[in-house]
Parts: structure tokens; C-alpha cells; sequence
């Protein structure tokens, strides 16, 4: 070998050579992939309660899901897009603006959701029915839908919160919470799903009253607990709708491509669900168990995306542009090694 000419792996080595880099991902990530992890674990449980009530109810309550899942999708599309910038503000210690934009989001989000609520409060069998043609699981459906689309309110506040705290490096606090009010809706659906503790049985229904508490429960304590401890996204009211026309031009343009990327994947996985539940109630049923379980494998993905988002905002936001392309690129090769060993 030529002196002073370093060989291929060589270059690797120092291209990764970076500790501090290395344990800040660690540190974001970690948390991120845990949160996703249990969350996918604690869903499973559900599916495996509800799961006890036959074929119908799970089908019914998979394609609920399905909406839900839509809804989830688009809500992450502006969560991440407004951290895009809230990561860059941070970076750069913007605080007003930030605020600015975690208000934009809350509104997007809320709007959102409520037309999701609207049309599963009138409309639910119209929903259901445009994935099956099963009378009884579109009866079953429709009456959980009703229910269950409450809880999409308060999801879209806590998903906002969620994104823009994890933006500013604050990944603990939403992992907690969520982690928290999953294990209260396991708990509540043992409660109402089969009647226990001298409570009725209400079957699905129960399934759905669990499903609001909880999401108004993680709500209600990710939002107390971010002013509590005073967060840097603990807005006053007034700043948080601070922004004007032009604030809102600057900050959708390059959202919404986010946005619609977002739908339309959510939209083509629903356009499967409507193929599965149109070959039979077994079929959407077994395939919500499936895509429960299928969920486990994106855990680790979900955490190393996230928290590249993270550090790559932060080093826009400083001014490292050139920086946050190598680290961009070092979790491409991490991703590829860590998922393709051979």
C-alpha cells in the first residue's frame, strides 16, 4: 500500500469516527424506537383482547383502524413537517417563532381531526361500508367508529406537542406519556371490553370508551407536564396564534409536500385493507393481526429517523449545513450495515 493512501475501510472508520455524534443519536434514538416498540406491543395485547370477541369484532375494529390510521398519517405529515422548522428555530434559539409554529400546527392538526370526527359522528356505516359489505361488521363498525372518532381530537393535539418537543431534543417526556396511557387502555379494555370489577360487558364499545379516556388522559398530562416544567414549547395562548398569511405561506409550502406524501402512503395501505375485507370478514381480520405484528419492524427505523431529524434540524438551524449532510449520510450507512449485515 501506498503511504499516506488510506484503503476503503480505513475511510470508514474515520467517516464514523465521531463519539460525540454517535451517543447523541444513541440518546435521541433510543427513546424514539422504545416508544414505538411498546406502543406496538401494547396494540398487539388489544388485538389479541379483542381478538376473544370473534371475527366480526376485530374486522370491525381493524377497519376503524384503518381510519384512524389514515388520520395518524396526515397528522404525522404536519407534526414532522412544522418540526422541520421548529428544529431550525431551536437551533438558532427562535423561540417567538417557534411558538409560532407549534400554534400553525395545533390548528392544521385540529382541523384535521375535526373533519375526521365530523364524518365518523354522521356517516359511519358510509365509512365502513366502503370497506366491506359485511352487515354485521359494518353495524359493529359504524357504532365503535362513533364512539372511537372522539378520541381524534385529542390526538392531534397531543401528536403536535409530541413532534415539536421532540424537535427541540425532548424525546423522554412523549415516550413516558404515551407508554402510560397505553398500559391505562390495556387496563380499561379488560375492564369494559369483558366486565370486570362489577363493570358491564360492552364487547367493541368497551374497546372504544377506552380508547377516548386514555388518548384524553395522554393529552391532558403531556400538555400539563410541558408547562409544568416550563418546556421551550410552552406557549402562551396569544403566542401561539401569533402567526399571519404570510408566516402561514412560508411555513405550508415545504410542509405540504409532507403532507400529501404522508396521505397517499396512508391512503394506498388503506386501499389494501379495502382488497383484504372485500375477500372476507376472516381475511381483514387476520390481516390486522398481521399489520399489529408487522409493526414491530419498523421500530428501529422509526427511531433513527426521528432522531437524524432531530440533529439534521439542529445543525440547519446553527448554520452547519455541510455538517448535518454528513450526518445524514452516516445514518444512511448505519441503517444499511445495522439492517443488512451481510
Amino acid at each position: 500500500m501506498l503511504i499516506g493512501i488510506k484503503n476503503p475501510i480505513h475511510r470508514v472508520v474515520d467517516y464514523y469516527n465521531d463519539p460525540f455524534f454517535l451517543k447523541q443519536l444513541y440518546r435521541l434514538a433510543a427513546p424514539i424506537a422504545l416508544q414505538n416498540l411498546l406502543t406496538a406491543s401494547l396494540y398487539m395485547v388489544a388485538s389479541v383482547m379483542v381478538g376473544q370477541l370473534g371475527d366480526a369484532s376485530i374486522a370491525a375494529v381493524g377497519l376503524a383502524g384503518q381510519i384512524f390510521f389514515l388520520l395518524s398519517l396526515i397528522l404525522f405529515g404536519i407534526g414532522s413537517g412544522s418540526a422541520m422548522f421548529t428544529a431550525q428555530l431551536w437551533g438558532n434559539k427562535d423561540i417567538p417563532s417557534l411558538h409560532k409554529v407549534l400554534g400553525l400546527c395545533l390548528v392544521l392538526g385540529l382541523v384535521v381531526a375535526g373533519l375526521f370526527l365530523f364524518l365518523c359522528e354522521f356517516f359511519p356505516a358510509w365509512i365502513i361500508g366502503i370497506f366491506t359489505v359485511d352487515p354485521q361488521v359494518i353495524a359493529l363498525g359504524g357504532a365503535y367508529l362513533r364512539i372511537y372518532a372522539w378520541s381524534f381530537l385529542f390526538f392531534s393535539i397531543t401528536s403536535g406537542y409530541a413532534c415539536i418537543l421532540r424537535s427541540v431534543g425532548e424525546v423522554k417526556l412523549p415516550m413516558l406519556v404515551t407508554v402510560t396511557a397505553l398500559a391505562l387502555y390495556i387496563a380499561l379494555n379488560y375492564i369494559f371490553i369483558f366486565g370486570a370489577f362489577g363493570f358491564p360487558a360492552m364487547g367493541i364499545l368497551g374497546a372504544a370508551i377506552s380508547a377516548v379516556i386514555s388518548r384524553a388522559a395522554e393529552c391532558a398530562a403531556l400538555v400539563l407536564i410541558t408547562y409544568w416544567k416550563k418546556y421551550p414549547v410552552a406557549a402562551k395562548f396569544n403566542e401561539l396564534l401569533g402567526f399571519n398569511p404570510g408566516f402561514i405561506v412560508k411555513i405550508f409550502n415545504p410542509v405540504l409536500p409532507v403532507i400529501l406524501n404522508e396521505f397517499l402512503w396512508s391512503l394506498a395501505i388503506t386501499c389494501y385493507s379495502i382488497v383484504y375485507a372485500h375477500i372476507g370478514t376472516p381475511s381483514i381480520a387476520a390481516m390486522n393481526i398481521v399489520g399489529t405484528v408487522d409493526n414491530l419492524a419498523a421500530v428501529p427505523f422509526m427511531g433513527l429517523s426521528g432522531a437524524i431529524a432531530i440533529i439534521c434540524g439542529h445543525k440547519i438551524g446553527s448554520g452547519e449545513k455541510n455538517e448535518a449532510y454528513r450526518d445524514v449520510g452516516r445514518t444512511l450507512g448505519l441503517t444499511v450495515l445495522f439492517f443488512h449485515p451481510g
